[in-house]
């Protein structure tokens, strides 16, 4: 699907795995949609157009007991007061930039910056907040919800004007997969995720200490005490993040905000992560064509503040290219030039055991 430059509302029930409704309206008076989407097995995927946000992933137990297994909200009201991404698509540039700025050409560019002077998840007005105009696709592969937005020039600091897209696909064999495109009018940088708390027991009422976690990943970003990346890696072996063996999270599900580096990352997907649960026996394989995996268990939700959920609720598994990389030429390069697409590919395998 080509990136669409309109963001005005189209709505559509063309197909019976398909449906749409209005979720809301912003204060603005935007109405937003609702997309649902499911595949043979049950399997049910909805998302939102603000924030491209999906609202519910609903999978079976190994008793067949079927709840969403991610943190979401029941209004858009709550969607426009959250600070916390609540299943939501990061851009322009996922992760924190050092003192918001970063040279190119021998030029400064100055950005938001919303978090200890830095700059994070694209500032405050990012692709959290934006209406994405979307859309339900389908063919023989399966279903899909695509969403696409134009972030005018200047949208966070960031030179030029992007065009993006996103699209989540539910296939038959139980696999979702998530594409994000964009193309820029001027050099620009580009780091996109996707900010999904999972709580495998659909309960998010209790913390994820108990979920095992496994990462491909012999290593581990450096952090400086802003949580930025330093450039260097540190090794997990021998540390609280070695999740090179599957282990159940524990007190990892207090502090875990951290950046770990793919075993094998390069051309095509590769095994990421396995996240799994063993008293309901779902269990999530991660498979990504991106270089790093940001872990986060929600150490910041508020205990029933703000942001409505019990601290460590969920657990974000954002495949994306390293944070701060425009100011480090030793990370994988998150520079996009005009006539250049950026492209960036995850898959989800949802099974029981």
């Amino acid at each position: 699907m080509s990136i669409v430059e309109s963001n005005e509302l189209r709505m559509q029930r063309d197909r019976p795995e398909q449906s749409t409704r209005i979720f809301g309206a912003t204060r603005s008076g935007a109405p937003v949609a609702e997309f649902a989407i499911s595949n043979k097995n049950g399997l049910e995927l909805r998302a939102i157009e603000y924030g491209a946000s999906i609202t519910s992933i609903r999978t079976p137990d190994r008793a067949g007991r079927r709840r969403n297994i991610v943190l979401s909200y029941e209004t858009l009201e709550e969607y426009e007061r959250c600070s916390h991404y609540i299943g939501a698509v990061v851009g322009r540039f996922a992760g924190r930039i050092r003192n918001g700025e970063y040279e190119d050409n021998g030029s400064v560019v100055r950005l938001d910056r919303n978090e200890n002077g830095n700059h994070l998840h694209s500032g405050v007005e990012g692709f959290h907040k934006t209406v994405w105009r979307g859309e339900a696709l389908g063919d023989a592969a399966g279903e899909a919800i695509a969403f696409s937005c134009v972030s005018p020039a200047g949208a966070g600091g960031f030179p030029g004007e992007l065009k993006a897209t996103v699209r989540y696909r539910l296939s038959n064999d139980d696999i979702m997969t998530t594409e994000f495109e964009a193309e820029c009018d001027a050099v620009t940088h580009v780091n996109m995720t996707h900010h999904a708390y999972f709580n495998l027991a659909g309960a998010p009422f209790f913390s994820v200490g108990g979920h095992e976690l496994e990462i491909c990943a012999d290593n581990r970003l450096a952090l400086d005490r802003d949580a930025v990346p330093t450039g260097e890696y540190i090794g997990v072996a021998q540390s609280d993040f070695d999740f090179r063996k599957r282990r159940v999270l524990g007190e990892a599900a207090e502090w875990l905000d951290h950046d770990f580096v793919l075993a094998d990352f390069g051309d095509g997907l590769q095994q990421a992560a396995t996240l799994r649960h063993a008293l309901s026996g779902r269990r999530i394989d991660v498979s990504t064509d991106q270089p790093s995996l940001h872990v986060y268990t929600g150490g910041k939700l508020e205990n029933g503040g703000k942001s409505g959920f019990s601290r460590s609720a969920g657990i974000c598994l954002e495949t994306q290219k390293f944070p701060n990389a425009p100011n480090i030429p030793r990370f994988p390069s998150t520079r996009l030039e005009p006539g250049d697409v950026y492209r960036h590919r995850t898959q989800l395998s949802f099974t029981t055991e």
